[in-house]
């Protein structure tokens, strides 16, 4: 029995530590902070899309310098992907044009490799 509840603590323990390694969840407030801004701008009048609202399970998400840039690509109308760049500026997120190519991200979601 002692044997069975070392190994039980230990798995525990090795799935705590790599489920802390992948980054998940640590951008999450970051991340629904500009797709809540991005739904803002889709929303308003003038604009054109074939989506109602933008959801993170179907936008692309790039984070690079520990969360300074965040970038996002979704689809307004099919066969039309947008990309956008945001920059942590004081306590939020502004739109920015930069050139992020070659650059490694810290992490990703809904991309495949």
């Amino acid at each position: 029995m002692k044997k069975f509840m070392f190994i039980l603590g230990i798995g525990s323990l090795c799935f705590l530590f790599l489920s802390a390694c992948t980054g998940e969840g640590e951008y999450d407030e970051a991340i629904d902070e500009v797709i809540k801004m991005q739904n803002e701008e889709l929303d308003r009048e003038g604009v054109k899309t074939d989506i109602d609202t933008l959801k993170r399970e179907d936008t692309k998400i790039k984070v690079f310098n520990d969360g300074e840039y965040i970038q996002i690509f979704y689809e307004i109308r099919e066969g039309n992907e947008v990309d956008k760049l945001f920059k942590k500026e004081n306590s939020s997120y502004e739109y920015v044009v930069e050139d992020m190519e070659g650059k490694e991200p810290v992490y990703t979601e809904n991309i495949e490799e």
